[in-house]
């Protein structure tokens, strides 16, 4: 079976989400923003990325999505939520 994945270092938002995330066959599992592996995870169906406001987090947890998708297959669906503009959470993930 297919598992959704929370990435985010504030455990209220990971919870929230998890809320309503959940589906009547399994809750979504929460990912610790640091030293995650792919290979260490189920199968993956999705992760939902939550980008806090606090620059030092938001960039610490924007690190550890870009890591996951460089180990992936494509695709890796992700999902990043985040108050930050767009496009400025584009430029910042194609830097590596």
């Amino acid at each position: 079976m297919m598992t959704d994945y929370i990435l985010s270092p504030c455990s209220l938002a990971a919870r929230g989400l998890s809320q309503l995330m959940l589906n009547a066959a399994k809750r979504p599992v929460e990912l610790p923003v640091e030293g995650v592996s792919l290979r260490e995870l189920a199968a993956v169906k999705r992760i939902v990325v939550y980008l806090p406001d606090d620059p030092l987090w938001m960039l610490t947890t924007l690190r550890q999505a870009a890591r996951l998708l460089d180990e992936a297959l494509p695709p890796l669906p992700m999902l990043i939520l985040s108050r930050s503009p767009a496009i400025w959470c584009g430029k910042r993930c194609s830097i590596r």
